[in-house]
């Protein structure tokens, strides 16, 4: 959880930035332009709603499953790709609403936490904050298969592992770079369709196919990697720091309580 709220803080910015860039259309809001005097910063409030929670559920849930699956004591790379995908699934369920809330206030549509929550049930009810879920998972479950299963088989090659279970901090580093920014670029596209979903206050997208579909054929192709530099770079970074403090903080749980030699 602590390295996930870490991980949302340095990341917001530019995860801001990024949100505009792709709600914009040519046949519709430029929010670029239409938001510009509204802060970075705007919509932080809700990582401290949802941050330390959803990365503990996801976490928790990844590794459960992971343990429960892998028949492999060295690890299992659909173990892997699994554990992830129903991490990723029960995380979503409960963090997508407070992701289109924030996503909204990026954009300048609120101003406040309570007040754009009260105007998303007002206008579409409960469905109002799932819009963009379908969207969100067909992201998310790809990215954390590719994510942690290239970062699980990188692990296993590790040069050497501290006392507790842990690689070289080096090591998580640059392994969790590579496979976070892999993932990330790969799933791009599925990103803008959630943006444009969860921003749309109209319902103007009813399904993800739909939205690409759309955003194809008005804005074209290359708008479906709309911030994708900015996507790919920050989550690389930052994912070599929550993989650096993910394996360290485990590695200090297991020798103050599990006594556990290693994560598989």
């Amino acid at each position: 959880g602590l390295a996930g709220l870490s991980v949302d803080i340095l990341y917001h910015p530019l995860d801001t930035i990024k949100t505009r860039l792709q709600a914009s259309s040519k046949v519709g809001v430029d929010y670029v332009s239409a938001a510009r005097q509204v802060s970075l910063l705007r919509g932080i409030g809700n990582i401290f709603l949802i941050s330390m929670p959803g990365t503990a559920i996801y976490m928790g849930v990844y590794d459960t499953t992971k343990r429960f699956l892998s028949r492999k004591p060295d690890g299992d790379p659909l173990a892997h790709c699994l554990a992830g995908a129903t991490a990723e699934l029960t995380q979503g369920i409960f963090r997508t609403p407070f992701e289109t809330v924030k996503q909204q206030m990026q954009v300048g549509i609120g101003a406040r936490i309570g007040q754009t929550f009260s105007a998303i049930a007002h206008r579409n009810g409960l469905r109002g904050f799932y819009n963009g879920f379908a969207a969100t998972m067909a992201r998310d479950i790809p990215y954390s298969m590719i994510q942690f299963a290239l970062y699980e088989q990188l692990r296993r090659r590790a040069p050497k592992t501290t006392d507790q279970g842990a690689p070289p901090a080096w090591y998580s580093v640059l392994t969790g770079g590579l496979s976070s920014g892999m993932a990330a670029f790969a799933t791009t596209p599925f990103d803008v369709a959630k943006t444009r979903m969860m921003t749309d206050q109209y319902r103007t997208y009813h399904n993800t196919a739909e939205c690409i579909a759309k955003i194809i054929r008005y804005d074209g192709p290359r708008q479906l990697f709309a911030g994708g530099t900015i996507r790919t770079g920050s989550i690389a970074v930052i994912g070599s720091f929550f993989f650096l403090i993910y394996e360290q903080t485990s590695a200090l749980a297991r020798s103050l309580f599990l006594r556990q030699p290693s994560l598989t």
